[in-house]
């Protein structure tokens, strides 16, 4: 009986490891959020490589990249765990034609813990 125990508490324990590796990425589904503004949210769990910001920019790039649109982000703000690792994610973006005035690129600065857009011509 302890064998038993014993071999499946390692089997418990091997899954739980290789999960911890792998970690887990999900994002919302795309809500609208205002006129022509979508938002997603973006989640990792224990995957040290992963980053919620990226996950969200993954979702919001295939979102429109469906109507042959390109991202311009309007809002994000993280959330990071005490490791420092980017856990969870709220992006708030507009999908846009490539001729738009706003798809320009971007400058991200940090404003009092949310990071928010300046745009820049260059």
């Amino acid at each position: 009986m302890t064998l038993l125990l014993s071999a499946r508490a390692s089997r418990v324990c091997l899954v739980a490891i290789v999960l911890l590796g792998v970690g887990c990425k999900v994002s919302s589904p795309v809500v609208p959020a205002g006129k022509d503004t979508y938002m997603v949210s973006s989640h990792v769990g224990a995957c040290v490589s992963c980053s919620a910001a990226v996950t969200g920019m993954q979702a919001a790039n295939k979102f429109c990249a469906q109507s042959g649109k390109f991202v311009v982000v309007r809002n994000t703000n993280s959330v990071t765990n005490v490791f420092g690792y980017n856990v969870g994610n709220e992006l708030i973006f507009s999908c846009v034609d490539e001729n738009d005035p706003d798809y320009v690129r971007t400058t991200l600065r940090k404003d009092n813990g949310v990071t928010t857009i300046e745009q820049v011509q260059h």
